[in-house]
């Protein structure tokens, strides 16, 4: 599986993230795989529970390297409280010694390597085997600064969500030092004609994304919400997908832009002016593979996890 998106953010990051609620909405909020110095056991993942349950993380598995690995308690309870975050660490002893101030709750776990150099995947996994949530990442950061999700109630799905964080070593147990919220008038200050001549446009509203436009030069743009998908047609050399019924395009991104960017295995067509939905996508990401041809979106694959909402 191959699945695309991209942060930018220093420097260039490959990285899309999308998840779904299992028994509340567990989501993996900040990832630290480049700490300063030895990486070795260093390295950690925070989750957030963004839903109104508790939930048990008995019988969870961190998954990486086509391994399932077991979840256990290092610190305080194998359980995440509404709007808790929780660690998931390699060495409890060694991530204490690094960070002495948090006490907060920490799963013992394991894996081969958070890479901060080559692609990897890892997926979070509930007592029954389902993918909670999913990553795949390009790391190219500069040590010591962790990702972190910009806000936990808009969509993860959405690239721009992502950045690296403001501080060296991360926020862990704590509110991501990114964390963006606006209200609803203030967003609506800028229309879409608006943004077109700003060089950088995100705007938020408080637990929605509103719009999110940014300009890369005079020919394209990024745009990770509209209000109207009828904007979407307005926008050259964009990729439509179908997320929360709303449409979401990427112009640098995978499948979309008529060619193969650095990190793309292949590349679309703008879907020949299609929403995703009429392509067979219920929500979600479209998923690209080898096969894709003649530079044809429509060719990819529907990725099975995409419709679950």
């Amino acid at each position: 599986m191959r699945l695309t998106n991209f942060i930018i953010f220093c420097f260039l990051f490959c990285f899309i993230v999308f998840a779904f609620s299992v028994n509340g909405q567990v989501i993996i909020n900040e990832i630290m795989y480049n700490p300063l110095g030895n990486d070795t056991n260093s390295e950690w993942i925070e989750i957030y529970n963004n839903g109104t349950e508790i939930v048990n993380l008995t019988g969870w598995k961190f998954f990486e390297a086509n391994t399932n690995h077991g979840l256990s308690l290092g610190q305080g309870e194998m359980t995440i409280l509404p709007n808790e975050y929780v660690i998931i660490v390699q060495n409890v002893q060694i991530f204490l010694s690094d960070y002495s101030q948090y006490s907060g709750k920490i799963i013992d776990s394991s894996w081969s390597d958070i890479t901060n150099s080559l692609e990897k995947y890892f997926a979070i996994k509930n007592s029954s085997g389902e993918i909670v949530d999913e990553i795949v990442y390009y790391p190219l950061a500069k040590e010591g600064k962790s990702i972190e999700l910009i806000n936990f109630n808009l969509d993860n799905n959405v690239s721009f969500n992502w950045n690296a964080s403001l501080v060296v070593n991360g926020t862990p147990g704590k509110q991501n030092s990114i964390f963006k919220t606006i209200l609803i008038k203030e967003c609506l200050k800028l229309n879409y004609n608006e943004c077109s001549l700003r060089k950088d446009c995100v705007l938020w509203r408080d637990g929605d994304l509103c719009v999110n436009l940014s300009v890369i030069d005079n020919k394209n743009w990024r745009c990770s919400d509209l209000l109207d998908t009828n904007e979407c047609s307005k926008i050259s050399s964009c990729e439509w997908v179908q997320s929360l019924n709303r449409c979401i395009v990427e112009s640098e991104g995978y499948c979309g832009n008529n060619r193969i960017d650095k990190y793309e295995i292949c590349d679309g067509n703008n879907l020949n002016g299609k929403s995703c939905t009429a392509l067979g996508f219920n929500y979600g990401i479209l998923r690209c593979v080898p096969q894709c041809s003649s530079y044809d979106a429509s060719s990819c694959v529907k990725n099975p996890k995409i419709s679950r909402r």
